[in-house]
């Protein structure tokens, strides 16, 4: 018979003691878990005993543990034409696809969503369109470049202002064609709004 389908009377004082540490943690961390995902004003009325453990630890969101929290952000890769015509080769959006599609795509999603982090396109986003340029690009005929186009959604305060509104903005373009591939020039916006050539 396992340990914790032992009665309680059957118990050690030691098996006691530990049995009511896991229960106890165990209920600390479902508290936990639902007082750091629930709204706002939840957070700041209950949050303080679980703030080191939701916030620093990060224990109580599931990504927290392994890699930094996944982003919410849509990337679309589109091919580009010799006459300037835009072709959609892959997006991150599941609305709209059956669910076949939405199966096929999770993996495809997940990484292609980090292009909108600057430093996760610097690591492979060069790869990553030159290998949508390889796959699909031939199918798109005279196609110039490839790019990436992040979907930036609106941004409220406290308040609700609106203090960023929603719009797409180009964030990485390669050549696609006979000769070898490069990165062409962005106009990146940073998130307070101010523009540089990259």
């Amino acid at each position: 018979m396992p340990a914790w389908w032992t009665p309680w009377s059957h118990l050690s004082r030691w098996g006691q003691v530990k049995r009511v540490l896991a229960i106890a943690f165990a209920t600390y961390h479902l508290a936990a878990v639902g007082v750091m995902g629930a709204a706002p004003k939840v957070r700041q009325l209950l949050g303080g005993p679980f703030t080191f453990y939701g916030d620093k630890l990060k224990l109580t969101n599931t990504w927290g543990m392994f890699s930094k929290r996944p982003s919410s952000t849509h990337v679309r890769v589109e091919a580009v034409d010799e006459d300037g015509k835009v072709w959609t080769l892959s997006t991150t959006e599941a609305q709209g696809k059956d669910l076949h599609d939405r199966f096929r795509d999770a993996r495809l999603r997940k990484i292609q969503s980090k292009l909108g982090n600057k430093k996760d396109r610097q690591r492979f986003g060069a790869e990553l369109l030159d290998g949508w340029c390889r796959y699909k690009g031939h199918r798109v005929e005279g196609v110039r470049e490839v790019r990436a186009v992040e979907m930036v959604h609106e941004l409220r305060d406290e308040r609700g202002k609106v203090v960023r509104t929603a719009h797409e903005e180009v964030v990485m373009r390669r050549t696609c064609g006979p000769l070898r591939p490069h990165t062409l020039p962005v106009r990146e916006v940073d998130r307070d709004g101010e523009a540089e050539d990259t």
